[in-house]
């Protein structure tokens, strides 16, 4: 989600910079995308599950900034990413604090206001159920310490409270990457906990209670309607040359204003300048600094020994009070009615800001144009300005002034009475009248109703994504009072002599810096998590990514446009190439004019095309037929050495063309084999165990002995082969599932294994599903022949591992219910694992342990891997057992054979029974909780699909069961 959220916000950027419409556009569209897919995303894991989702989205991003995806949200603009339905419940979490919102009402949070006592009574907080949480602690293994540690980094996806050490910005916990690059996770001791984790007690929900954004607001409205109040009282009743106590108050008030908008810019999370920028780039943080400055003029001027001061001071006052009502306006933002209607009037802000200046320039013109006529060469300026703006503008509203322009008034001609102030007549014409009626008629008839027509189109614009505009306004009310001190103004000037001396004792005391007053002002909205629940949310986000791309996949190709533009690209492809071979210019062979022997295709070659598939005929013509030539000169000089061969030439077998009588797709797997063609990738690597001879082998840099395909078997003689020889150290520790180590004795001594036979000592069955295997100097050869390895690597038998591998599969579902189709055929679920030795997706299986039966294996490996059996009770562990031996009392079998394993060596090979048990109903597996377990990472229903990646031939065995049940692949 972070990469899409950031490339969004750089296909921003870069629109904003450009100038040419089309690209602009381009970038635009590519910024929605890129929206699209992490809002796709963020639906998953929200489907998912909601409380991680919630954690994604506060989790700190070290690869961006030590960000958050909530955070690249805002800073890039995706109101359709924070309107979420996700971003919205973690915003409203973070509203209520530690109180249960759903049990909030404003009722019972009122009562709790004025009282407060009654929180205890009234009000419910987000706590667990049970008084303490239990921790998981998986069953104890004999593992290394590399293993151990890798299985405390990837337990199951559980949201599980693991009682670990933090990684906090004092001690600097680092965990390093595969790559060695090293990560930092910063705990903030002042952020948020959007979890339930504890049972709280008397005096924290005390303190909760107050720390609660909402009651925070709540108490801040209360405070700045007294505030209101209080300045209204002043300037109405109590505004006299002698200062009274309640302007003392009301000075002191404001000057706690000042110091909370100061701590609201060094609280900002950006650094140095950019601090302040970012604050007043706010409008009501603008608003907030106009209202400041005014009042503190005002003051100044009051408290000056001046009548005019005075009265100036009280209209700067007045005005003052004025915006501080409009400022009151701010608190119905975080109302769903009234938010959306001050986002229209702020829109409609601008528009009408334009209008003005259009209005003006058409004023500005008949202004002038009316008091050259009316009043020619005055020179006193107030009548000048009068008659230019004045005038002009209340002309719009009705006032039209007739009398003075049909010079009906009282005036005079008297230039000394002119001079004292006296009304000079004006010079009628009927040119005023013509102009003023032109006047109206712009401005108020199509000047106004266009601005009418702006104001409809800005409220309809709004009124469409009403929602979507709130909800992003949202997030800044939301964060600006969960940053707010728990008092209000006057008192919370306490609050920041607390927060002041905090930051001195930090920067100036040493031994104090890592206890209580080590905490940072900033309160970031940010989750703490442990390194453990880091790598947990990063998986669970993987595991949904693929999930929404394959779902996209799935729609797009289910798109009939979809198909038409991938044909379209295709024929495309394939009409540029063809394009490019008739360009190619022709060969000039020499032998090939030398030969002669070939007559031009039809048409006589005209088509560039045809001349070069028969210039390639020409010299295919010329090679055969100096072949010929020397085999004839060959048989003709042994046969003057009378060299030649007692009996007759052999009789060669009769080349034949295609059979028109036999239909050869209709041709069933118990034909002839001349008949069978590899259709897939997984077959030819079946029939060449192409993964068995791929380097490294798995967990080491060890590289094998390359082996081509042409001398893969073994009857093939291949000179100069030296496998690598390599069998693990865990294999050579001699535990109960591995072999004596046979390589390290000589040849000659030994000891024979009971190969191709049921070995009774070890109680392992040494018997190939592919029949005799050859054993040679006391070792089984691979019956797919060479691998370029010697030894077991990480197999313990020497010859055939066992393997059991059951495949569970159900019908996938549409949302209400119904089976989902492609292609005229419904699409099969399979439970998928994904393994924590190589992160490949593959089936659930494993090895068959001695004295186990097949069957056994299968229940066994399925429960423990995809099931979690070994993390779970008793109890459940008897339920599952009944219900699994009821589910697999029928399965298909789907394969039984070879294994392409990237782990197969010359001397050791997987083997494997895989086994379909199919729930057609999915009544059964319904009551089973999918749980990575055992050696599984991660444990999720996959949809069977040729596209899908899968560990070693798990895709053929996949394809054979979606024959069996006629389902797409």
């Amino acid at each position: 989600m972070a990469a899409a959220l950031a490339a969004s916000q750089i296909m921003k950027s870069m629109a904003a910079e450009e100038d040419e419409i089309d690209t602009f556009n381009d970038f635009e569209e590519k910024a929605e995308e890129y929206e699209e897919m992490a809002c796709g995303v963020l639906t998953e894991c929200y489907k998912e599950d909601e409380e991680r989702a919630l954690l994604l989205l506060v989790r700190e991003l070290p690869f961006w900034g030590n960000s958050t995806c909530l955070r690249l949200g805002i800073s890039s603009d995706d109101k359709r990413y924070i309107s979420h339905s996700a971003s919205q419940t973690l915003l409203s979490v973070i509203w209520y604090g530690k109180l249960e919102r759903q049990h909030t009402s404003t009722l019972r949070l009122m009562c709790c206001l004025v009282f407060p006592p009654f929180l205890y009574l009234l009000l419910k907080f987000r706590e667990p159920e049970t008084d303490e949480i239990e921790e998981y602690t998986p069953p104890p293994r004999q593992k290394s310490k590399e293993d151990v540690k890798g299985d405390k980094l990837n337990q199951s996806l559980n949201m599980i409270e693991m009682q670990r050490e933090k990684a906090s910005s004092t001690a600097n916990l680092l965990e390093e990457d595969q790559d060695g690059s090293q990560v930092t996770f910063t705990e903030y001791e002042e952020g948020i906990d959007i979890r339930a984790r504890r049972k709280l007690k008397n005096y924290e929900k005390f303190k909760y209670f107050f720390n609660a954004p909402v009651v925070s607001f709540c108490y801040n409205v209360f405070s700045y309607i007294f505030f209101l109040a209080l300045f209204s009282y002043i300037m109405l009743i109590s505004f006299n040359p002698v200062m009274s106590t309640a302007e003392i108050v009301l000075t002191a008030w404001v000057t706690t204003l000042v110091f909370e908008e100061m701590r609201q810019i060094i609280q900002e999370e950006t650094k140095g300048f950019l601090k302040l920028v970012n604050w007043i780039d706010d409008y009501w943080n603008r608003l907030d600094c106009v209202c400041l400055l005014t009042f503190y003029i005002g003051l100044i001027l009051r408290l000056q020994d001046s009548d005019s001061l005075l009265q100036i001071a009280r209209y700067l006052w007045a005005i003052d009070v004025m915006l501080y009502y409009i400022r009151f306006l701010h608190v119905f933002y975080i109302n769903r009615q009234m938010g959306p209607k001050l986002i229209m009037i702020g829109k409609m802000m601008v528009d009408l800001v334009f209008f003005v200046g259009i209005l003006f320039v058409i004023m500005l013109g008949y202004g002038v144009s009316m008091q050259a006529i009316l009043y020619p060469n005055e020179s006193r300026i107030v009548p000048l300005i009068e008659g230019i703006f004045y005038k002009p503008y209340f002309q719009i509203y009705g006032e039209l002034f007739l009398e003075e322009v049909r010079g009906e008034i009282d005036c005079t001609t008297n230039a000394t009475l002119i001079a004292a102030g006296g009304q000079r007549c004006p010079e009628t014409h009927w040119l005023v009248i013509v102009l003023l009626v032109l006047y109206m008629m712009l401005s108020n008839v199509l000047l106004l109703n266009l601005l009418i027509a702006m104001f409809s189109y800005t409220f309809e614009a709004v009124q469409e994504n009403t929602d979507i505009f709130w909800k992003f306004q949202r997030y800044a009310l939301i964060v600006e009072y969960m940053r707010r001190p728990p008092l209000v103004p006057p008192l919370i000037i306490f609050s920041h002599f607390w927060i002041l001396t905090r930051a001195i004792l930090r920067n100036c005391c040493c031994r104090i810096r890592t206890g209580y007053f080590a905490v940072k002002i900033v309160r970031p909205l940010k989750q703490n998590l442990t390194i453990d629940e880091h790598k947990q949310l990063s998986l669970f986000e993987m595991i949904n990514t693929e999930k929404y791309l394959q779902d996209k996949e799935s729609l797009d190709l289910a798109n009939s446009d979809e198909r038409i533009k991938a044909t379209h690209q295709k024929v495309d492809s394939i009409v540029q190439f063809i394009d490019q071979w008739k360009e190619e210019p022709e060969d000039d062979d020499e032998e090939g004019a030398q030969g002669g022997g070939s007559s031009s295709s039809a048409g006589g070659g005209g088509a560039p095309i045809n001349r070069k598939l028969d210039n390639r005929m020409k010299k295919l013509e010329v090679q055969m037929e100096r072949t010929q030539q020397a085999l004839d000169w060959i048989i003709k000089a042994m046969i003057e050495n009378k060299m030649g061969a007692k009996s007759g030439p052999p009789k060669l077998k009769e080349i034949k063309g295609k059979d028109e009588n036999i239909n050869y797709e209709d041709l069933s797997d118990d034909d002839d084999d001349t008949y069978k063609v590899a259709t897939s990738i997984e077959e030819l690597g079946l029939m060449l165990h192409y993964k068995a001879r791929l380097g490294p082998y798995p967990g080491t840099a060890i590289q094998r002995f390359k082996v081509p395909d042409q001398l893969v078997h073994w009857e093939i003689e291949f000179q100069g082969y030296t496998p690598t020889n390599y069998t693990a150290p865990i294999v050579l520790s001699n535990p109960i599932w591995a072999d004596e180590d046979l390589l390290a004795m000589p040849k000659d001594i030994r000891p024979p294994l009971c190969y191709n036979q049921m070995d009774k000592q070890c109680k392992v069955s040494r018997i190939s599903y592919t029949g005799a295997y050859t054993v040679k100097d006391g070792l089984p050869l691979n019956p797919k022949g060479r691998t370029g390895m010697i030894g077991r690597g990480l197999l313990g038998r020497f010859g055939p591992n066992h393997a059991a591998d059951p495949i569970v599969t159900r019908w996938k579902k549409k949302p209400d219910g119904t089976p989902w189709e492609e292609d005229g055929k419904k699409v099969l679920e399979f439970v998928a694992i994904q393994r924590k030795d190589n992160q490949q997706w593959a089936i659930p299986g494993g090895m068959v342990e001695p004295g186990q039966l097949v069957s056994q294996t299968l229940k066994a490996e399925f429960s423990e891997e995809a099931l979690g059996k070994l993390a779970k009770t008793e109890a459940e562990i008897k339920e599952i057992t009944e219900q699994l031996d009821k589910f697999f009392m029928n399965g298909i079998e789907v394969y039984k054979g070879y294994v392409d394993d990237p782990r197969n060596t010359d001397n050791a090979w997987m083997e494997t029974v895989a086994v379909n048990y199919h729930d057609e109903t999915n009544g059964t597996l319904v009551h089973f909780a999918l749980q990575a377990g055992d050696d599984a990472q991660a444990v999720r229903w996959q949809r069977i699909s040729a596209k899908m990646p899968l560990y070693a031939s798990h895709t053929a065995m996949l394809k054979r069961v979606a024959q069996i049940h006629d389902a797409n692949f």
